[in-house]
């Protein structure tokens, strides 16, 4: 079910589709057949008013090149947290309006009730292996 704009907060995990943010002109530091394609999950890493950010997330370890989401910093349904889910670290996040990451949220497949989302150790280590907050975003 589609988010709402006011569920778009840090560390929220909702599956995304990149085709809609690429459409809308979202901000990547990736470019064309860089980006990730096809639905993912992804983790809200900021939100501020109207912008946000959110990083993809894979259930690939890339041979053991990606670092993996421990498990008990997954909070949500039991097909989120049961998954290895590893840490894209290469530039796999998108900055942008909301509205436009709600657009993309078309495919979610939780409902408002028992959204996903990474405990407050998760989102640190998410956004460490990121280290990619836009520069008039970081702290």
């Amino acid at each position: 079910m589609i988010l709402q704009l006011d569920e778009i907060v840090p560390g929220l995990v909702s599956h995304l589709d990149p085709a809609v943010l690429n459409n809308f002109g979202v901000y990547s530091p990736l470019s064309g057949r860089q980006r990730v394609a096809g639905i993912h999950p992804f983790v809200c890493l900021d939100a501020d008013g109207d912008e946000c950010t959110f990083a993809a997330l894979s259930s690939s370890s890339l041979y053991g090149r990606r670092v993996m989401l421990p498990r008990s910093a997954k909070l949500g349904g039991g097909a989120w947290t049961a998954k290895d889910t590893f840490i894209y670290g290469d530039g796999q996040w998108f900055h942008g309006p909301c509205y436009i990451f709600q657009e993309a949220s078309e495919c979610e497949r939780t409902s408002a009730r028992m959204r996903n989302s990474v405990s407050s150790s998760g989102l640190l280590l998410v956004r460490t292996v990121v280290s990619a907050l836009p520069p008039h975003r970081a702290a």
